[in-house]
């Protein structure tokens, strides 16, 4: 249109919008951090679902324990206390571990982040308050299970 109505000599071809040719430029790194993304969420939530067995499995490997705390006088926010200790743990160690993977291989993803360095220290600290916020949260239906254990019960059981 108006560039041929101002001069008709001027070759058009394989004309496109700006739109276009930045949708091209950045349809790869767009799908890739859409996949990391994905890949990340999957792997937040199987470790919530991690966090949340091994807790349960520790409550029920340790209902004896638990009855007996409570048959002598333990609280209910003890034996929470307890149980969120191991959680807490298990959490810190995980998200230590993973921030060092994670500063480990920012070279390879580095390519992929517009605005965020590599390793910039306050997404380090973000992520992993996060982590551990999830690990708390998947830690509350070991606990509660865990305060609610009938000592006479679990002594009987035995």
């Amino acid at each position: 249109g108006l560039v041929k109505s101002l001069d008709p000599q001027i070759p058009l071809a394989g004309v496109r919008t700006m739109r276009d040719v930045v949708g091209v430029a950045t349809a790869n790194p767009r799908f890739a951090r859409a996949l990391l993304f994905a890949f990340g969420g999957l792997a937040l939530l199987l470790c919530a679902i991690g966090v949340y067995g091994a807790l349960a499995a520790m409550v029920e490997e340790r209902r004896r324990e638990i009855g007996i705390r409570r048959a002598l006088g333990a609280s209910a926010r003890e034996v929470a206390a307890l149980v969120a200790s191991e959680a807490m743990g298990m959490g810190t160690a995980g998200v230590a571990i993973g921030l060092g993977l994670a500063a480990a291989s920012s070279k390879l993803i580095e390519g992929l982040l517009f605005g965020v360095k590599a390793l910039d220290p306050v997404l380090f600290l973000a992520a992993g308050i996060f982590l551990l916020i999830v690990a708390a949260a998947a830690a509350a239906g070991p606990a509660i299970r865990a305060c609610t254990i009938d000592p006479g019960q679990a002594l009987r059981d035995e």
